[in-house]
């Protein structure tokens, strides 16, 4: 049973995408080439590192060794996915030919899109740009620029590319290009992301045959983030009990029980980072309301063990579904069922069951937990809290529970409660 985590996207919302290369298997020929910019393609695998070459005819016709590169301030990525333009805007991107408008569809979940890019248009200076996002950082288009993109927070990497024209390889290492939803003024183009040692170009024209990475971006009104040391001091000041209000909480967590007002530092004894028990670094990542889990749906929802229309999670992935009864519960997507399917004890468990749901492939983490309610930071390294999108009436919803001893996948929460989530 796969499972999701936001970090980690590969979805397919296209019936049409028949041409998937698996470049992981070795020995692997990529060198099927193709010109038409309406055929969806990925590639899935392991990067090349060679140069152009005299005349644009370098590239490698072969998987390379490695599909991991390093971001600027040392954090491991895998490269993963490598899309065409039509891939990645849901099959929308090669119809649309006039320059500076935007694929009306993405590849991203929902509530997520593709940045905004361009030299113009509507969207251009808007919150969901590059150019406003680089602005707002202060990242130039220098080698200093682009040494600050590769770093957290947004840790963009040299993933090279592949071209589908060619059928070839370029580049890991030494460049990286990432799409953007908004067609180039120039025909059969669109704009990306490019980044190289002196160069960061929010708005680089591009072939819409490139096979470039995405990156998603997500808004919300009220996103805390408190990965910067000191912001915000007080987190007090976010309490907020209504359920029907969108909440998010990036930054680090506390290992406390009682609770923290502020966030704790990255260190062996807490933060963002936590280990599964097989020996697997995760980072805590987002804390979730509710109804920001659930797209605006969760908070409407008020009969037991109904669960919400929609969730966080990409097209074909769900939340697990939850409760005591109802249609689903104990259908292949439910908590109960995945736990029965692994021989995972629950209600109340075992620590045999606990030491399976935080192993892979589950690798689930004692990622505690941010709460509304109270604006506090609570039980980071000893407790996991995961929403599903079933609800119990007005004010609660069901979550999965695990300690060190029991799992609970049917436990009551608060709405206002800031859980992690798990798509499958």
């Amino acid at each position: 049973m796969p499972f999701l985590s936001v970090s980690q996207k590969k979805i397919d919302k296209s019936k049409d995408l028949l041409l998937f290369i698996d470049g992981t298997v070795e020995g692997t020929d990529v060198s099927l080439l193709d010109e038409n910019y309406f055929h969806d393609h990925t590639y899935y695998g392991n990067g090349c590192e060679n140069e152009w070459g005299t005349g644009g005819s370098g590239g490698s016709t072969k998987a390379c060794s490695t599909n991991k590169v390093i971001s600027f301030d040392n954090e491991e990525q895998r490269i993963g996915v490598y899309y065409d333009y039509q891939a990645v805007t849901s099959g929308t991107g090669a119809a649309i030919t006039a320059g500076n408008t935007n694929s009306p569809d993405t590849f991203c979940p929902l509530g997520w899109q593709l940045p905004y890019s361009g030299t113009g248009g509507d969207y251009y200076d808007k919150s969901r740009s590059w150019e406003y996002l680089f602005e707002l950082y202060h990242y130039e288009n220098n080698n200093t620029g682009q040494q600050h993109a590769r770093s957290y927070p947004l840790s963009y990497s040299y993933s090279g590319f592949y071209r589908y024209d060619m059928g070839k390889l370029y580049n890991l290492s030494s460049n990286g290009f990432y799409w953007s939803s908004t067609i180039s003024v120039t025909s059969g183009s669109s704009y990306a992301l490019g980044m190289f040692a002196d160069t960061l170009s929010a708005a680089r024209s591009n072939s819409k045959l490139g096979g470039f990475n995405l990156r998603c971006f997500y808004f919300l009104a009220s996103f805390i983030d408190g990965t910067v040391e000191g912001t915000p001091a007080d987190l007090t000041v976010y309490i907020d009990t209504d359920p029907s209000h969108d909440h998010t909480y990036f930054g680090r967590g506390c290992p406390g029980g009682d609770g923290s007002i502020t966030p704790c530092i990255d260190s062996a004894a807490g933060g963002r980072y936590v280990a599964t028990v097989d020996g697997e670094t995760q980072k805590n990542g987002t804390y979730y309301h509710i109804q920001a889990a659930t797209v605006g749906t969760g908070a409407a929802m008020k009969t037991d063990n109904a669960n919400a229309p929609d969730t966080f999670c990409p097209l074909g992935w769900q939340m697990p579904y939850s409760g005591k009864g109802g249609d689903y519960y104990d259908k292949s997507k439910s908590n109960d069922y995945l736990f029965t399917t692994y021989n995972i004890d629950f209600d109340p468990g075992s620590t045999a069951g606990a030491i399976k749901l935080a192993s892979y492939p589950f690798s689930y983490v004692y990622s505690g937990n941010y709460y509304w309610g109270t604006g506090r930071l609570y039980r980071q390294s000893n407790v996991g809290y995961y929403w599903s999108p079933t609800v119990v009436n007005s004010t609660s919803a069901y979550a999965l529970t695990t300690w060190s001893s029991f799992i609970r996948p049917a436990d009551t929460a608060n709405k206002v409660g800031g859980y992690a989530i798990r798509c499958v």
